[in-house]
């Protein structure tokens, strides 16, 4: 005997209920009170409130503000009020000329500290430019050079650089060496360093033959 396959009216009925029940559900999870399209619509009404009142915060601001760059007195009648907007007047020319005076300096310190080579902007912050100050490096005075030749593990005798210029305190001498011929290894000794130049006396430690080496001094501000 065949079997007949298939649904019944039941199994049809109870689908059918299951789906108007979540179709119910789904349908007030997007349209009930607390659904996602009113959550969206009172979170959008929100915003909108809240950008009222930010710009109505600002209108305010901007009208406080404005009525202390316009603030008046009474010119006639009043000799108290008269005193008071004159000295208002040269406050005023006091502090626009007390930021006129600071913008030059700016630029002037700003400028000096970019031209002894770290660049700064005249827009940077105090911390900024004192901190680029610290960072500077020595001043160069003046700078010469002279060429001398010795022999293994020679000592030359006291050699005496005179300064072109005077200074008031003695300055930082930096010797550097290039070597132009045979075996040098210098170890540079300087003993003394006024206000008008120093003296030096230059070793060489190379244990082989005879060298020579040019050197090149700098003198810098302390």
């Amino acid at each position: 005997m065949r079997e007949n396959k298939g649904i019944t009216l039941i199994t049809l009925a109870v689908t059918i209920i299951v789906l108007i029940i979540l179709a119910g559900v789904s349908i007030n999870m997007l349209v009930g009170d607390n659904g996602i399209i009113s959550m969206a619509q009172k979170a959008k009404e929100n915003t909108e409130l809240a950008k009222m009142e930010e710009e109505e915060q600002l209108d305010s601001l901007y009208e406080e503000l404005n009525s202390y760059n316009s603030i008046s007195f009474p010119s006639e009648g009043n000799e108290q009020l008269e005193e008071l907007q004159n000295k208002f007047n040269e406050l005023k020319e006091e502090y626009d000329n007390l930021q006129t005076e600071y913008g030059t300096f700016k630029t002037i310190i700003a400028e000096a500290i970019t031209q002894r080579g770290i660049e700064t902007p005249v827009t940077a912050t105090a911390e900024t430019m004192a901190k680029n100050i610290n960072n500077l490096p020595p001043k160069k005075l003046e700078e010469g050079e002279f060429t001398l030749t010795l022999g293994p593990r020679g000592i030359s005798d006291n050699i005496v650089i005179y300064f072109e210029n005077e200074y008031e305190e003695p300055p930082m001498i930096e010797i550097k060496a290039e070597l132009i011929s045979g075996n040098f290894a210098p170890y540079v000794n300087i003993p003394s360093v006024t206000k008008e130049g120093f003296s030096t006396y230059i070793y060489n430690g190379a244990g082989v033959n005879s060298g020579t080496e040019k050197f090149t001094w700098i003198a810098y501000e302390k």
